[in-house]
């Protein structure tokens, strides 16, 4: 009589289909853990490098197995063991998170041999009923054709009894690996892992952490059933799994704000705030909350969702923290307390997120305007803070018992793309962009605030010595007039104030008169000078293709001599010539960015590598014949504040002719640059040879304060002014010049500060 066989393979072929990864088949055994009614499992891996000597533990404290469920469960062929009943554990009720016996598919997908040990309890007593030790050789199994066929030594089961005082669990061992890991693929896995499970600021209170008060829940149920599925369940990762610090705190510390959506009612709830840290930055951030009808059908999903929002300031930490965020990012789904894969994983954007980021798509497309009833129309002109996906860090929560028409797909990878998860992917759409409008708007008044106080700062700095004298005698004399009128009035008090801050102002007096004597000084000097270059400006050029006309007729000369010594005088004589055009033509192209009226037409953000790169041009001659190197290391990412290309160019050419003639013959220099956390540039410029003495650099910002005893045959002697309108230059910006350590290898370092 003909009946049914099956062949071996089944496993395989199962395992490759409702089996993603590895990944996924370790969390598969997990759940069977969970489903267990496990408070701790323990995930320990050695030697994964090498499959023949690599090993997976899973270890669990729930209630274990009986030889009579093992066996009419884990080696029966699509059991119905877990369809029977309400389908819940029994000490926590928890809703199964295990089906279709995965648990086996995942095992054979990891290993070739699979040994368990099981030491079963009661669930309500947790009293020692039983215990056993199995092993299943999956090799050997897929020796033979059919299951039929399979021998009594690939699948053995032995009891044993285990002491009263033993405790419950089941600890799985996976030898035989099919195949090595790699580094990244551990590191992909504990990522995977440690995200299993959410991490706390996700589903626990964030009052006194992240916010001040409740937003729109203190805390989400993510557990079907009464809520005791939640008491300590805690996932631990050791041997090669093992990471020490979680980082998911870290992410949390520079949160910039938080957004909830609540879909649990007949109406979708948003709500959005600031984090503490970030409303002491942003005074003008402020929570809302906004509700609208969902307009879901009857067996729609229902779900809870929590989300930390980043802006900027990622880069605090360690190197592995900083790893640890950029990975750590994106909106996750979860179902029962578990993850599911591949939702908030680095590329994947079910959300539409890094698309909108990237495309800066108009917010009409998405309208959100019903959400901000009251509020006036949105502005077209405003620029809206569009963020990347690497700024989210979240978690959607749905439970079994309010997952409506919700379906896996059968790899356990994902749901089912149909209507009910199109409502998930649409309201929480809805949500981002509800945050993005708030975000925006919560800046549009900080931004003014921050433009004034920068004004006002710039245009305190940009005064010269008079204007501040002026300020202050002004003031002071203001001061002293209110001071007799609370004198004539007896007021004591209020004529003491008057009198003090009349001090503050009238006591610069004499320090500010010092500095516009010195600046008058400079200003003749440089009047003089200035009548000069006027002259030079208009005759440079004339220069410059004199000198490649007599360069030109010498080397023609050269060519034409008979005589080979008369013919060697000449070759040197258009070599020097040369030497001089090139000379003239950097001197031309130096005078050019910092005279014509291009250079100061408007002020714009300069890039400063390449302004330093000008600057080096001019003195390039110079270099070459003293041996000098230069290294520009300034990013080319850095601009400095809006100001005339010619004051920047200058400013370097300043600097440089001092490094230069400080490094002396054969020395270096290197430019350096980097941003500040607080969004300041700071540039250094650093050269080898004389060292200057910090408690000394300040003296060499005076007027004619020169550091150059000897005339330098290329450059000249210092006048002692380069340094003094250096930072004249830079007070126009607020920026800050001084001396400071020099990196090792160097003798002096200038360091200038560009504000943010």
């Amino acid at each position: 009589m003909s009946h049914f066989t099956v062949d071996t393979h089944l496993f395989r072929e199962l395992g490759e289909l409702l089996v993603g990864r590895d990944s996924t088949a370790l969390v598969e055994l997990v759940k069977n853990s969970y489903d267990a009614d496990a408070t701790q499992v323990t995930v320990h891996a050695e030697n994964l490098e090498d499959p023949g000597h690599g090993v997976i533990f899973v270890r669990d404290n729930g209630i274990g197995m009986t030889i009579e469920q093992f066996e009419n469960g884990f080696l029966r062929i699509a059991s119905r063991l877990k369809e029977k009943g309400r389908r819940v554990s029994p000490r926590f009720r928890r809703r199964y998170t295990g089906a279709k016996g995965i648990g086996r598919l995942a095992a054979h997908k990891l290993a070739g041999l699979l040994e368990i040990q099981s030491i079963s309890v009661d669930p309500n007593t947790s009293q020692v009923k039983e215990g056993f030790v199995a092993t299943i050789d999956w090799d050997l199994i897929e020796q033979v054709s059919t299951l039929d066929e399979v021998q009594a030594q690939a699948v053995r089961v032995e009891q044993f009894s285990p002491s009263s005082a033993a405790q419950g669990g089941t600890v799985l061992k996976l030898s035989r690996l099919r195949r090595s890991w790699t580094e990244e693929e551990r590191i992909s896995f504990v990522r995977e892992a440690q995200s299993t499970l959410p991490p706390d600021f996700l589903t626990k209170p964030v009052v006194g952490r992240l916010l001040e008060e409740p937003l729109l829940f203190e805390e989400i149920r993510q557990h079907s059933g009464n809520g005791q599925a939640i008491v300590n369940w805690q996932l631990e990762l050791g041997g090669d799994f093992e990471v020490g610090e979680d980082y998911f705190q870290a992410v949390a510390e520079v949160a910039s704000w938080v957004l909830e959506v609540d879909a649990t009612g007949s109406s979708s709830t948003f709500g959005i705030a600031p984090t503490q840290r970030y409303a002491r930055y942003l005074p003008t951030a402020e929570r809302i909350v906004r509700s609208l009808q969902s307009g879901a059908a009857q067996g729609y999903p229902k779900f809870k969702a929590r989300i930390l929002i980043r802006e900027g300031d990622w880069e605090r930490g360690s190197e592995a923290a900083k790893r640890w965020r950029k990975s750590a990012s994106g909106v996750m789904v979860y179902q029962e307390g578990f993850r599911v894969l591949p939702y908030g994983e680095r590329g994947n954007d079910w959300l539409g997120i890094d698309k909108r980021y990237s495309e800066r798509t108009s917010r009409k497309d998405r309208n959100v305007s019903d959400l901000f009833e009251g509020i006036p129309p949105e502005d077209s002109s405003k620029s809206y803070q569009f963020l990347p996906n690497r700024a989210y860090l979240g978690g959607v929560f749905l439970t079994l018992d309010q997952s409506g028409g919700l379906k896996m797909l059968v790899n356990r990878e994902g749901f089912l793309p149909d209507t009910h998860f199109a409502y998930i992917q649409e309201t929480m759409r809805r949500g981002v962009d509800f945050s993005v409008r708030v975000r925006s708007e919560a800046k549009v008044g900080q931004r003014q605030k921050w433009r004034n106080e920068r004004s006002a700062k710039a245009r305190e700095a940009s005064w010269t010595a008079t204007q501040r004298l002026e300020h202050s005698v002004e003031t002071g004399v203001s001061l002293l007039r209110q001071l007799r009128g609370a004198l004539s009035h007896g007021n004591i008090a209020k004529a003491s104030e008057y009198l003090d801050s009349a001090e503050k102002y009238l006591k610069v007096v004499p320090e500010t008169a010092k500095e516009i004597r010195d600046e008058q000084a400079m200003v003749f000097t440089l009047a003089s000078i200035g009548t000069q270059m006027a002259a030079f400006v208009h005759e440079i050029q004339s220069l410059v293709g004199l000198a490649r006309s007599m360069e030109t007729t010498l080397g023609r000369l050269a060519e034409e001599c008979t005589d080979k010594a008369l013919r060697q005088n000449i070759a040197k004589l258009s070599l020097a010539m040369s030497e001089l055009r090139i000379s003239l033509e950097r001197q031309a192209a130096y005078v050019y960015d910092v005279a014509s009226a291009d250079a100061r037409r408007r002020r714009a953000r300069q890039s400063i590598t390449e302004t330093f790169g000008s600057a080096v041009n001019l003195v390039a001659h110079h270099i070459e014949r003293v041996g000098i190197s230069i290294a520009n290391k300034i990013p080319a990412e850095l601009k400095s504040p809006p100001m005339f290309r010619a004051e920047l160019v200058a400013i370097f050419s300043n600097l440089l002719t001092n490094a230069i003639k400080a490094a002396g013959q054969g020395g270096c220099i290197r430019a350096s640059g980097r941003r500040a956390n607080d969004d300041k540039v700071v540039v250094r410029v650093e050269n080898t040879g004389v060292q200057v003495n910090l408690g000394e650099g300040e003296n060499w910002f005076k007027p004619f304060a020169s550091s150059s005893a000897n005339v330098d045959p290329g450059l000249g002697q210092g006048m002692g002014l380069g340094l003094t309108i250096t930072r004249r230059m830079l007070d126009d910006y607020a920026a800050d010049i001084r001396f400071v350590d020099p990196s090792p290898g160097f003798a002096t370092c200038v360091e200038l500060t560009f504000p943010a």
